[in-house]
């Protein structure tokens, strides 16, 4: 494998980090070489760059960039429109808290759902999205009437839980409109891999 030079580079795999990534960069109308990753047999150039095999991974000429939100972020300011964070701090602070909360408490499970199931661990997670469901009532997304990185972080989330038999959109007619929503967004359309349309054909 060959990497152009000037261009920008986005390694990415099957998980929820990765799609997340993909979303931003499609939002953005990011001109970039997209690569699918698979971690059993990563392509060299790949481990040359990342020894760790960590995805995704955004090369932009000689930037190395390997965390999802490092990189998401990158994208928001070098590429300013359309803006997926907030102008403002107090805004911006809360649309990080609740990505964080997304990231590092949920997407953990749901992942972890794939080799185990834990039907406790998945109640939890589900608990808590109805918990925040409120946040819709006054907006079309989660904290703002854009669509914004918070976002790219929640519809991968949503997706993966219909693979496991759990369609929050039948919970609350805001949930079913936010679904509505983003699923339909062409960068959602976009970012879905081999295995999230395998989710489609299960649920179809």
């Amino acid at each position: 494998m060959i990497m152009k030079k000037n261009s920008m580079t986005l390694f990415i795999g099957e998980d929820l980090n990765s799609q997340r990534v993909r979303m931003a960069l499609a939002e953005k109308s990011i001109t970039a070489d997209v690569i699918s990753v698979d971690p059993s047999s990563p392509p060299e150039v790949f481990m040359e760059l990342n020894p760790d095999g960590a995805l995704p991974l955004l090369v932009d000429r000689e930037l190395v960039l390997d965390l999802a939100s490092v990189i998401s972020e990158y994208l928001d300011e070098r590429f300013p429109h359309p803006p997926l964070l907030p102008v403002y701090p107090v805004a911006r602070a809360r649309s990080r808290m609740l990505i964080g909360q997304i990231i590092n408490e949920w997407y953990p499970i749901v992942e972890n759902l794939e080799n185990h199931f834990d039907e406790k661990a998945l109640a939890s997670v589900t608990n808590s999205i109805y918990s925040i469901t409120p946040l819709l009532e006054d907006s079309t997304y989660y904290l703002s009437n854009e669509f914004s990185l918070v976002d790219c972080a929640m519809a991968p989330l949503l997706w993966r839980l219909k693979g496991h038999q759990v369609a929050v959109e039948d919970h609350s007619p805001l949930l079913n409109r936010y679904c509505q929503n983003v699923f339909s967004r062409d960068s959602f359309q976009i970012s879905l891999s081999e295995q999230d349309l395998g989710i489609l054909d299960e649920i179809e």
